[in-house]
C-alpha cells in the first residue's frame, strides 16, 4: 500500500497531492502540465518535497533515489548503449527471478547479449519494463511509456503490461494522457488537475461520475442522459428512457423518475444494420452514423447520434467496410446490460 500526503515539491511548489495506491495498476491521468510526472519524480527522490510525508507498506518513504527499490520505466528507453541488454536489465542489483525468465515472459530472450541500437523502439521499452521488474521492486512508476510508439506497438505492449503488473503484489503508477490506456490496464483512477487531484476510485465509475474520458481520449466511452421510466421488480431491471428510446440497466436501487448518467464503453458496442433477435444483449439503439474516424491501421471509432447524443463503437477497419457504413446512414447500437456503467 502506497500512502502519499504531499504539499508542494521543489519543481511545482504550489501541488497538493493525496491519496493512497493499493497493489494492482492505479493510472494517473490529466492533461499535459498537470503535474503527473512530477508526481513520480517526488515518490522517486527525484524532487524533493517541501512537506508532507510518502509512506510505501507503512515506512516512511526517506530513502536515497538508489535504495528506494523502486522500478521506473519513462517514455523513452533510457538504456546505456555500452551494455548489452542482460546487461542493462541487472545494472548491478540482484533478484530472485533469473533475468532469463523476465526475459521470454517478455519476448527478448533471444536479445540478451544484443546491444540497445539493435533492438526496435517495441523492444526496448521491454527491456526497460524488464529492468523496473528485476531486482523485487517494492513499487513500480511508469511515466508515459508507449506515448513514443506507434498504434501497432503501443497495442501490442499495453498487453504486456497488463499481464506484467495488473495482478502485481505491489503497488503500480501508471501515468498517462490517454485515458483508453487507463481503461484498459488499471483497477483505480487518480485524476490530476493544475497540481491538485480532483477526483480518484475505482476506474471505471470515477470516469462514469466525472464524464472526463472525452477530454482525454474520445474513443474511451459515451454517456447517455436518462430518466428512469419503469422498475421491474421481478427481475430487478430498471428501464432508462434515453429520447424516445429505452435501456435496460440493473436497477440497483434506483427509483422511478431518477434521472441517471449512463455510460458505455465503445469497446462493448455491436453495429448492427438491422435489430438482431434472440440474443443476450438486451439494449438496442438506433442512430446514424455522424464520423468515422481512424485509430490506428486495424481499427475505426464509428460515431453514431442517438437522441441528440454522440456514442462512439470501436470496430475492426474491415467491418466498416462490410456494413458499408458512411455517414448519414442508419445504424443499431447493441450492447449488454452489463455494459453500462
Amino acid at each position: 500500500m502506497l500512502e502519499v500526503n504531499v504539499q508542494g515539491t521543489s519543481r511545482l511548489p504550489d501541488a497538493a497531492f493525496s491519496f493512497t495506491a493499493p497493489k494492482g495498476i492505479t493510472a494517473i491521468v490529466g492533461p499535459s502540465g498537470a503535474g503527473k510526472t512530477t508526481l513520480l519524480r517526488a515518490l522517486a527522490g527525484l524532487d524533493e518535497i517541501v512537506s508532507g510525508e510518502v509512506h510505501l507498506n507503512g515506512e516512511l518513504l526517506i530513502a536515497p533515489t538508489e535504495q528506494r527499490q523502486i522500478g521506473m520505466v519513462f517514455q523513452e528507453a533510457r538504456l546505456l548503449p555500452h551494455l548489452t541488454v542482460q546487461k542493462n536489465i541487472e545494472l548491478g542489483r540482484k533478484s530472485p527471478v533469473a533475468v532469463s525468465e523476465l526475459a521470454t515472459q517478455l519476448g527478448i530472450e533471444q536479445h540478451l547479449p544484443s546491444y540497445p541500437r539493435q533492438l526496435s523502439g517495441g523492444e526496448r521499452q521491454r527491456v526497460m519494463i524488464a529492468r523496473a521488474l528485476f531486482g523485487a521492486p517494492k513499487m513500480i512508476l511508469l511515466d508515459e511509456p508507449l506515448s513514443a510508439l506507434d498504434p501497432e506497438l503501443r497495442t501490442s505492449l499495453i498487453a504486456v503490461i497488463r499481464k506484467q503488473f495488473q495482478e502485481a503484489n505491489i503497488p503500480v503508477l501508471y501515468v498517462t494522457h490517454q485515458m483508453e490506456e487507463a481503461a484498459q490496464l488499471a483497477q483505480n483512477l487518480i485524476i490530476v488537475e493544475g497540481g491538485n487531484i480532483i477526483a480518484q476510485g475505482d476506474v471505471a465509475r470515477t470516469m462514469a461520475e466525472r464524464g472526463v474520458a472525452e477530454q482525454f481520449d474520445r474513443g474511451v466511452s459515451s454517456t447517455l442522459l436518462g430518466c428512469v421510466s419503469e422498475i421491474d421488480a421481478q427481475y430487478h431491471i430498471a428501464r432508462v428512457a434515453v429520447g424516445e428510446q429505452t435501456v435496460e440497466i440493473a436497477s440497483n436501487g434506483r427509483e422511478l423518475d431518477e434521472e441517471i448518467k449512463l455510460r458505455v464503453w465503445s469497446r462493448d458496442i455491436i453495429l448492427a444494420k438491422h435489430p438482431l433477435h434472440d440474443m443476450s444483449a438486451r439494449n438496442q439503439l438506433l442512430g446514424n452514423v455522424a464520423a468515422i474516424e481512424s485509430v490506428n491501421n486495424a481499427q475505426m471509432d464509428v460515431h453514431v447520434t442517438v437522441e441528440g447524443t454522440t456514442m462512439i463503437a470501436r470496430v475492426m477497419r474491415k467491418t466498416v467496410v462490410d456494413m458499408g457504413l458512411e455517414i448519414g446512414r442508419p445504424v443499431y447500437l447493441v450492447f449488454k446490460s452489463a455494459s453500462v456503467e
